[in-house]
């Protein structure tokens, strides 16, 4: 499962940008309706008591979709916001950093768009 940091959703390949979208809609079902699926991924770990701000960047996800012309479902309901921790806290507990992600993108030499390197989308 890969949720990639807010920063790079602009620049990920149409296979990752789709691939963000449904694994994070899994994501959020799990969070918010107590599915079992990977409930112990560190992907999912990461966002548990974070609802509101993996809401947010399946928000994001979905505007760059539309951007490049594709027709996600409609966003999922919003969540509890009760329920939700801060920005600040979810920064300190976060599985991977923005480098280390960046690397794991670099390292499988796809068409995600690094560091100004311009490559077909």
């Amino acid at each position: 499962m890969r949720i990639w940091h807010e920063e790079l959703i602009p620049d990920l390949c149409q296979k990752h940008l789709c691939a963000m979208w449904r694994e994070s809609l899994g994501c959020y079902k799990i969070i918010t309706e107590n599915k079992k699926g990977y409930r112990n991924h560190p992907a999912v770990k990461e966002f548990i008591g974070f609802a509101n701000i993996l809401w947010i960047r399946l928000g994001m996800v979905r505007k760059e979709m539309i951007n490049r012309g594709y027709n996600p479902k409609l966003m999922p309901s919003t969540p509890d916001l009760s329920l939700c921790g801060t920005f600040e806290a979810y920064k300190r507990g976060q599985w991977q950093t923005l480098e280390e992600q960046k690397q794991i993108l670099r390292d499988k030499g796809c068409k995600c768009k690094l560091y100004g390197k311009k490559k077909d989308v």
